[in-house]
This record gives C-alpha cells, sequence and structure tokens, in this order.
C-alpha cells in the first residue's frame, strides 16, 4: 500500500541516518546529541525558501515524527531549519 502525504504549511522530510564509530563500537544517531539530517520530499504551501530535494540539518525535537508502516519521516517548519547543505566532490572548493 501507498500513501501521499500532503504537508500543510511544513515540509515533508525523510532523515538521513548518521553513525559514529568509536574503536569497534558504532552508535547510531539516536544515542547522539547531534541535529538531524535529511532531505526535503515534499513542500507545503506557505514554504518558500526550500524546495524538493534540497538537503537540511534540523534540531533533533523540532518537527513532528511521522511513522507509516515501516517508513519514518518528519513534518518540519521551515523556521525550524538551521541550516542547509550540499554533497561536494573531494576537492571541490567552497566558495
Amino acid at each position: 500500500m501507498t500513501y501521499d502525504i500532503f504537508p500543510h504549511g511544513k515540509m515533508l522530510v525523510v532523515e538521513r541516518m548518521v553513525e559514529e564509530k568509536i574503536g569497534k563500537i558504532h552508535l547510531a544517531d539516536n544515542t547522539t546529541k547531534t541535529p538531524q539530517l535529511g532531505t526535503v520530499l515534499k513542500v507545503g504551501p506557505g514554504v518558500s525558501q526550500y524546495k524538493a530535494g534540497d538537503r537540511l540539518v534540523w534540531n533533533k525535537y523540532d518537527g513532528v515524527e511521522v511513522v507509516i508502516g515501516l517508513d519514518k519521516f518528519f513534518l518540519i517548519k521551515e523556521d525550524s531549519i538551521i541550516a542547509s547543505y550540499e554533497k561536494r566532490d573531494a576537492g571541490e572548493s567552497a566558495e
């Protein structure tokens, strides 16, 4: 079964999982106090600064977590975003 989610005044974001390795121990992102990272899937009406595909950083406890089946998403307000980021190739300099 598939669902279509329509964010109203928010963005639908899928979380990017981050693991930190200390020696031979892997810590999942939920054991650290790092911000959340994710990619925008959909943008609701009233969101003007971001678009689908943008990569964002937000505080761990901002937004609403939505779980549908095995999929986990976040509904996040535009003003909860603390940064956006782009993936660069190694050797490519920042402008």
